[in-house]
């Protein structure tokens, strides 16, 4: 397996556990938040989150598990990222404030950040997909690789799901 796309599993993976896990533990709030965006019918709040949290679940199952499933996980990571992505569109769009909790509850309003957090996720996940689909030769990384590649990927994943925070940190008073 590829440095590459062993990174790029890992980020996907741990990006929809923390996601998904974040939502869990809180649905009634993620259900009022789908209310808050306005892009679905009222009725079907509900049922749509249970499909965004099966959704990513399966991502992270999928991940886990690999081999042939390892091309379904990433192309519905990249299904998923741009129904996420064209719903915060949405909302700037119309100038709806509210936050996202796409990682669970928090307070900070869906702002350009998400945005751009998300289609770096994209990337990622479209990245992951390109190079399994090509097929590159499926060999086994040693346990200290995994390591150093789970410590980059942890590091990017706080960095990309903090990205607003971070880009405060340079902005001039």
């Amino acid at each position: 397996m590829s440095y590459l796309l062993a990174f790029l599993r890992i980020v996907v993976g741990l990006v929809f556990a923390v996601s998904f896990l974040g939502k869990l533990r809180n649905i009634d709030q993620f259900t009022q938040i789908i209310t808050t965006f306005k892009i679905v019918p009222a009725r079907w709040n509900h049922l749509t989150a249970l499909f965004f949290l099966i959704g990513e679940l399966t991502v992270v199952i999928f991940i886990i598990v690999g081999q042939h499933l390892l091309s379904v996980a990433f192309g519905l990571a990249v299904l998923l990222l741009l129904v996420f992505t064209t719903a915060l569109v949405f909302v700037l769009a119309r100038n709806i404030q509210t936050s996202c909790n796409c990682f669970g509850e928090n307070e900070n309003l869906v702002s350009k950040h998400d945005i751009w957090r998300n289609v770096s996720l994209l990337a990622c996940a479209a990245g992951g997909w390109i190079i399994d689909y090509i097929g590159q030769e499926r060999g086994f990384l040693a346990w200290t690789e995994y390591v150093m590649l789970s410590i980059t990927a942890i590091l990017f994943v706080a960095f990309i799901t903090n990205l607003k925070e971070f880009t405060n940190l340079f902005q001039t008073a």
